[in-house]
């Protein structure tokens, strides 16, 4: 069985709910160092050169230059290069920035996974390429612009809604039985959540559960929710509205000690010393990342 790696992306920037990379893959390249992700975000991969095999809820799609693979939410994913000197574009959506431009409940909603050349698409691509590249006057205000455009252009044209269906994969079965739990927890992270809780929201007894979830996320259900409730007190402390002990409370931790020691070790810093430092730290966001993923 593949390894398997739960992405948790933060999108620490308000004005700014996407992640944009560019990867390579190169001759040196091992397939079998690649490994199954997952993750809640919607998923735009744009084939920029060479020819990609992703692979999707365990179905193979294989994409060409100036083709698109969508990501749908909470599916196992990976791409192999089926080619030397693959390079591909990835945008990784914020949940509610898609909410907010399709008025309704992304869970529901199912992009058809393989999008064939498109003139449209691969123009828009282009566009935002250009914009990073660049760096006019309010470039990521046009960037954002232009992902909605993007988004819309797929959704008229490649959107079903999500239907059940039943896999023979394990693997895939497995993690379908953690959604529930996984859309519990993020829509409840502040308050109490008990692994009783969990498991019987996934059918599963409180041992198998817990298994279950480090098996598929490779953390455990509280460090998950310890995740999420970190990433909240992060932007709640740097608004520096609220005092620490209430930025405790309010992402629900019960004990400031214990959002201290866990804080620090997410970010490798203090909340109070984050707090005191807000005023000077500066935005280094990379709208466009290169990363290279030789041997990876």
């Amino acid at each position: 069985m593949s390894e398997i790696k739960y992405e948790v992306y933060t999108f620490d920037e308000p004005n700014i709910p996407y992640i944009i990379t560019i990867n390579q893959l190169g001759e040196n390249y091992d397939k079998r160092e690649t490994f199954l992700s997952w993750h809640e975000n919607l998923e735009i991969i744009h084939i920029l050169s060479g020819t990609a095999n992703v692979i999707s809820d365990g179905e193979s799609i294989t994409s060409c230059t100036n083709e698109t693979v969508i990501i749908n939410t909470d599916t196992l994913h990976k791409i192999i290069a089926a080619s030397n000197n693959l390079s591909y574009m990835s945008i990784v959506v914020e949940n509610e920035f898609l909410s907010g431009i399709f008025h309704t409940d992304i869970n529901s909603l199912w992009f058809n996974e393989h999008v064939p050349e498109e003139q449209l698409v691969s123009d828009i691509i282009n566009r935002i390429i250009n914009e990073n590249k660049n760096k006019h006057l309010l470039y990521d205000s046009v960037i954002k612009s232009l992902i909605i455009e993007l988004l819309v252009t797929l959704f008229r044209q490649h959107v079903t809604y999500r239907s059940v269906k039943e896999s023979s994969n394990k693997m895939i079965r497995q993690k379908d039985t953690l959604i529930n739990a996984l859309i519990y927890i993020r829509e409840n992270f502040t308050k109490d959540i008990s692994i009783d809780e969990l498991s019987s929201l996934s059918g599963l007894s409180r041992s198998h559960f817990c298994t279950s979830f480090k098996k598929l996320t490779s953390m455990t259900a509280i460090n998950y929710i310890n995740t999420l409730r970190c990433k909240y007190a992060k932007s709640l402390l740097m608004t520096k509205k609220y005092t620490i002990s209430e930025v405790s409370y309010m992402c629900g931790f019960n004990n400031i000690s214990y959002f201290n020691k866990t804080f620090k070790k997410h970010y490798g810093i203090t909340p109070s010393k984050l707090y005191e430092s807000t005023d000077t730290i500066k935005n280094k966001y990379s709208f466009i990342k290169i990363e290279n993923k030789f041997g990876q």
